[in-house]
């Protein structure tokens, strides 16, 4: 809500954008939770030259692999990975219950249930649970995030589909980056960001 009220921030929350959309100033900030690629089409509809990006969970992971890729797929001026691994270090429990979605809103109450305390002060978790939904719902959302665990039959009991250079990877990166590793994230493993920063050592935690 806080940065909805900057003229500067621009929050990328759901995919597509209207054909006819100009910025009317200049853009410090995106900000965005859709794991969707349609963020690359995103920049480029808006002509973004240079912006600060924040991505959480899934969108941090995006965001981390953004940057091993030479040159950008967007224009990182700073990256800002909450929550958001890169893919390895994530704890297996966690995500075979996260797998176990089947498209009701039941199936998303529990996911969430796994990262955010419903009594929260300030959380509204009925409406969080349906927004959650809608988006589950969006065309290839669900596979985009189920991608990244599947093997070819032929692959079968080899090495991991996400087994691969990364964190290495991030090495000649000079975008700054931040990374937010929340306390009491059952979703990931301890630590997840010390690794980042023996590929990255210039990463901040």
């Amino acid at each position: 809500d806080a940065a909805e009220c900057r003229e500067d921030v621009l929050c990328y929350t759901k995919p597509g954008l209207p054909e006819a959309c100009t910025l009317a100033g200049p853009v410090s900030l995106v900000l965005f939770t859709a794991s969707s690629a349609a963020l690359t089409d995103f920049c480029a509809t808006l002509s973004l030259q240079s912006a600060h990006f924040i991505g959480t969970s899934f969108g941090g992971t995006l965001l981390m692999r953004a940057l091993t890729v030479r040159p950008h797929p967007w224009p990182i001026a700073s990256a800002c990975s909450i929550a958001g691994t890169g893919g390895p270090w994530r704890v297996p429990e966690a995500m075979a219950k996260l797998a176990e979605f089947d498209g009701s809103v039941e199936a998303i109450a529990r996911l969430v249930s796994l990262i955010a305390e419903p009594e929260h002060e300030g959380f509204d978790h009925d409406a969080y649970v349906k927004e959650r939904h809608a988006r589950s719902l969006v065309p290839g959302h669900y596979a985009a995030l189920s991608a990244a665990r599947l093997q070819a039959p032929w692959e079968q009991g080899g090495p991991s589909a996400q087994a691969d250079a990364y964190p290495n990877s991030l090495a000649g990166c000079t975008a700054p980056l931040l990374l937010v590793e929340p306390a009491d994230d059952p979703s990931c493993q301890p630590g997840w960001s010390s690794h980042i920063q023996k590929g990255l050592a210039s990463a901040k935690v």
